[in-house]
């Protein structure tokens, strides 16, 4: 094979990669997109949002969701660094996963307190407790449909 013809199949692999990814990430784009509007829907029922609560409910609540993901994405890290490497781990690093373990837990509680303020100043109290039992709701939810089988349905709540 020639060197030109090494660098043709490796250049025509590559771009399947990068074409396949592409794909892959579209559909994932479209579930993601998808299972948003259901969560939308859901808690705008559940919560009986009115229009005015819900145009200053859901910028507030995707803040506070995007950063509650990004501790559980941290603490997600740590458990499989824990996993992958408890056999092997020092004393010292076991006090720093300790540590680290408890500096969730106090971010996620922090978090929750400066937004309960957020969403006192958009909601009554009562809907504002609903949010949580609302999100575990809805979790429940999207696991009986990926359970059943089923495809995320776009049905009105």
């Amino acid at each position: 094979m020639t060197n030109f013809n090494k660098i043709l199949s490796i250049y025509l692999c590559l771009s399947m990669i990068l074409i396949f990814s592409g794909d892959l990430s579209a559909q994932k784009s479209g579930k993601n997109d998808k299972i948003d509007a259901e969560k939308v829907a859901f808690f705008t029922k559940e919560l009986a949002l009115t229009q005015a609560e819900a145009d200053r409910f859901w910028p507030v609540y995707n803040d506070f969701s995007n950063r509650k993901d990004k501790i559980n994405r941290d603490r997600k890290v740590l458990y499989q660094y824990i996993a992958d490497n408890k056999d092997y781990m020092t004393d010292a690093e076991v006090q720093e996963s300790l540590a680290k373990f408890a500096s969730f837990q106090i971010q996620e509680t922090s978090l929750i307190e400066n937004f309960n303020k957020k969403f006192l100043e958009i909601l009554p109290p009562k809907k504002v407790l609903m949010i949580y039992v609302t999100e575990n709701q809805f979790k429940i939810y999207i696991l009986k449909q990926i359970r059943d089988n089923k495809q995320i349905p776009t049905r009105d709540f």
